[in-house]
């Protein structure tokens, strides 16, 4: 692995960059948010004035709002969390999340569909292989559109989800990065890996391997509709 290369997200992000998609390979790993709030210091100080989160749906954005203008809504916001992510251990990060965005006087958008909405889109063939939509896809298309929508309001966007929501998955299924893509934008995708003891993607794995779990490092990525970037986060004890 010898082009493992020191952090540094000036060397990420251009001038010109209007959106950085953080993709966590899995919501359970506290080393993902560690970074991202890393990041947002190293953003804010590019310029970067909103922080997208796919852990709050968009019917929540005049909240948001209140919250990181005035500090209204805090105790909702984090029962939002409580209530919607208690099944992943680490949520509690997330709140950490939204407290560092609120410091760096960034504004969070939420960008995940209204949560009654996703029902609607759910495939409904027998057959896997039959279907031409799903939940997962139209959320991909909502969280686009409201990242399209403030950067067409001037915003620069730090934003934050699960990775296969970046990366197409299936082919009715764009990821994030290419819908953006077809929107005329160049995002910069950064994968997160590493953090854990059972790491799950190849980089993550061969830096075990290579007895560089407790190293924080990047490499590139293969580009395309893939991650530009991969960041490998130190094991936590």
């Amino acid at each position: 692995m010898t082009d493992r290369k020191s952090v540094n997200y000036s060397t990420f992000v251009r001038p010109t960059t209007k959106v950085v998609l953080f993709g966590e390979v899995t919501h359970n790993t506290t080393a993902f948010k560690q970074e991202f709030i890393i990041a947002l210091k190293a953003l804010k100080a590019l310029n970067f004035t909103h922080v997208g989160m796919e852990m709050f749906p968009s019917d929540l954005n005049e909240n948001l709002k209140g919250y990181t203008t005035k500090g209204d809504y805090e105790n909702s916001l984090t029962q939002h969390l409580q209530d919607y992510w208690d099944y992943v251990p680490q949520a509690k990060q997330y709140i950490e999340i939204m407290k560092a965005a609120k410091k760096l006087n960034m504004q969070i958008i939420g960008l995940d569909m209204p949560y009654k909405d996703h029902d609607k889109h759910n495939c409904n063939e027998k057959k896997l292989e039959n279907c031409q939509t799903s939940s997962h896809a139209a959320r991909n298309t909502h969280m686009t559109e409201q990242i399209v929508k403030h950067v067409n309001k001037g915003a620069k966007i730090a934003a934050f989800m699960q990775y296969w929501h970046v990366r197409t998955r299936k082919t009715y299924e764009p990821g994030i990065k290419t819908l953006l893509q077809k929107k005329k934008l160049s995002p910069v995708f950064i994968s997160l890996v590493g953090g854990s003891t059972s790491p799950a993607f190849p980089t993550a794995i061969d830096a075990k391997k290579e007895q560089l779990e407790k190293t924080r490092f990047y490499v590139k990525g293969i580009g395309s509709d893939r991650e530009d970037y991969i960041i490998h986060s130190p094991q936590l004890k």
